[in-house]
Parts: structure tokens; C-alpha cells; sequence
């Protein structure tokens, strides 16, 4: 919430046309593709940003990085249909690096081998219910779901992940990194991609 916070605060700023919902609490009209966990960094997520009026994107890109805080950067704008599909609904998956300090390579490297060699990875999954009803426990088979996991650097512990949607799914960093022997709380996450679904028959403009 933080971190929508201080994008919306930088738009302002940039004196971007934002237009707001209707009803008693309206909010700017700003959307993220995923929420941002905690202690997670990224440098490939994306935002959409409704505007009451058509503005040169490149122009309010430059405005918005001059007031962005420390920390937050903005990469490229362009503009979408107001009809496409929201972006939460287009995301197809993710890839990561996960960076650990006190982790053993030969260890790791092992792990991820048997991992990728595996026709299913079972995982525990917990969901929360309405009232006091205990959390609802399903078992998942999460290896479609990683496409990529290998040991990028042989001196430390720095593994790429990348995970794609199946079964309307997506594999979590964090259940990848226990089945690897890493420490979550430990290691260093950083989201290079995010991977959205095509929309190359949508309109550019509504």
C-alpha cells in the first residue's frame, strides 16, 4: 500500500491527468499487474495509469522520473486501449534471481538438478477462510509450472527462476527456494520479468 502510495503521490507531482473512481472513497484509477511483497525487488513490473485526457507518453514519462523517490524508476510508458483486459488478468509468469550468502553451491546445484528432474513437485498451499474457519489446505504439483531453474554463477549461490501460469497457476520464489535448500528469509529477491499475455489484436485507442 506504501509503495502504490508514493507512485501516485510521483504522478501527481508529474502532473499527469489522473481520473478517479466514483462513489463515496474515490482513488486515482492506478492498477499494478501484481501486488509487491515485502523484501521483494523488482525492475520488470507494470502499471496502468487511467488518465482523463491523452497525453504524450515519453513526455510524461520524463516529468514522472524527476520526481520519483530514491529507489523507484520508471522504465517506458505507452498507451493502451481503456478496454484491454487489466493487467493482473495478463500475467502469464515471472523470472527471478534468487541470491543467497551462506548457501552451499555444490549443495544447491544437486537440489536443483533432482528438482528439474521430477515429474511433480508436491507443495502445501494454506488459504485463508471467512470467520473462524481454519485455513483450507490444498496439495499442488508445481513443477509445470517452472520453466526455468538453474545455477547461473558457480562461485555463489545465484539462481535464476522463471515460472509460467499453468492450471491458472504460478509457482511462489519462496517454495522454490525451501525445495532448494535456501533459507527465504535470507535470500535476495530480485524480479527481473514480468511476462504478460499478448494483446497484439487490441485496439492501441478507444
Amino acid at each position: 500500500l506504501e509503495l502504490a502510495a508514493a507512485w501516485i503521490r510521483a504522478l501527481r507531482r508529474a502532473g499527469a491527468p489522473l481520473a478517479y473512481s466514483q462513489g463515496f472513497h474515490q482513488h486515482p484509477k492506478v492498477t499494478f499487474s501484481t501486488a509487491s511483497p515485502v523484501g521483494e525487488e523488482s525492475t520488470g513490473d507494470y502499471m496502468d495509469v487511467v488518465l482523463l485526457k491523452t497525453v504524450e507518453p515519453d513526455e510524461l514519462l520524463e516529468r514522472l522520473v524527476k520526481v520519483l523517490p530514491a529507489g523507484l524508476g520508471a522504465i517506458t510508458a505507452e498507451e493502451v486501449g481503456l478496454r484491454s483486459p487489466s493487467l493482473m488478468s495478463l500475467v502469464e509468469g515471472f523470472r527471478y534471481t534468487l541470491r543467497s550468502a551462506n548457501a552451499d553451491v555444490s549443495s544447491t546445484r544437486d537440489r536443483i538438478a533432482e528438482l528439474m528432474g521430477q515429474e511433480e513437485v508436491m507443495v502445501e498451499r494454506r488459504k485463508p477462510r471467512k470467520g473462524r474457519r481454519p485455513p483450507k489446505t490444498k496439495r499442488f504439483n508445481i513443477r509445470p509450472m517452472i520453466s526455468e531453474l538453474a545455477l547461473e554463477d558457480a562461485a555463489s549461490v545465484e539462481v535464476s527462476f522463471v515460472t509460467t501460469r499453468n492450471d491458472d497457476r504460478l509457482a511462489k520464489w519462496r517454495e522454490v527456494a525451501e525445495l532448494i535448500g535456501l533459507d527465504p528469509q535470507s535470500v535476495r529477491v530480485m524480479k527481473h520479468q514480468t511476462h504478460l499475455r499478448s494483446l497484439s489484436k487490441e485496439p492501441t485507442n478507444v
